[in-house]
C-alpha cells in the first residue's frame, strides 16, 4: 500500500510539473490571437491547427536564428529562446490541437470591428522594424504609450 501511494505521488509531481501549452501560448497570442486565428502583423500565415512537427521546426529555427519570415525573426528569435523544449512541445500541441481556420473573402463582423487590430499590427511592424531587437512587452508598453497619447 506504501508504495502504490508513492508511485501515486511521484506520477502526480511528474504530471504538474508538465509544461501546459495553453498557458505558455498566452504570450504568443497578443500577435497570434487568442486562438492563434490571427495572421500575426497581417502578414504570417495562420498558425491554428498547424502541425505540432512544423511549429517546433519553425521554433527552433527563428531560435537558431537561421529563419527570419517577415521580417520579424530577431523578435521571433527573442521570444523562442525563452522557451525550453518541453515548453516548445507543449505549445506546439496545444496550437495544433485547435481547430484550424477557414480563410475567407467576405469580411465577419468581427473582422470589421478589428480595425484596432489592424492598427496594432501597422504599429507592431513599424516598431519592430525600426528596434528589431525589442521584445514582445516593450511593444506593448509602446502601444500602450501611444494609446493613451491619443486620448
Amino acid at each position: 500500500m506504501k508504495k502504490v501511494l508513492i508511485l501515486a505521488l511521484i506520477s502526480g509531481a511528474i504530471a504538474s510539473a508538465a509544461p501546459d501549452g495553453a498557458e505558455i501560448f498566452k504570450k504568443c497570442a497578443i500577435c497570434h490571437g487568442d486562438k492563434a486565428q490571427k495572421h500575426s502583423l497581417n502578414v504570417s500565415k495562420i498558425i491554428a491547427g498547424m502541425q505540432a512537427d512544423h511549429i517546433i521546426k519553425t521554433l527552433k529555427a527563428y531560435r537558431s536564428g537561421k529563419l527570419n519570415q517577415y521580417g520579424f525573426g530577431r523578435m521571433m528569435q527573442g521570444e523562442a529562446t525563452k522557451l525550453s523544449a518541453d515548453e516548445m512541445k507543449a505549445v506546439a500541441q496545444y496550437v495544433a490541437s485547435l481547430p484550424p481556420v477557414k480563410v475567407s473573402k467576405k469580411i465577419s463582423k468581427e473582422e470589421q470591428k478589428s480595425n484596432n487590430d489592424l492598427e496594432y499590427n501597422r504599429f507592431t511592424k513599424d516598431f519592430f522594424q525600426a528596434n528589431p531587437d525589442a521584445t514582445f512587452a516593450e511593444a506593448k508598453k509602446a502601444w500602450e504609450a501611444k494609446k493613451a497619447a491619443a486620448q
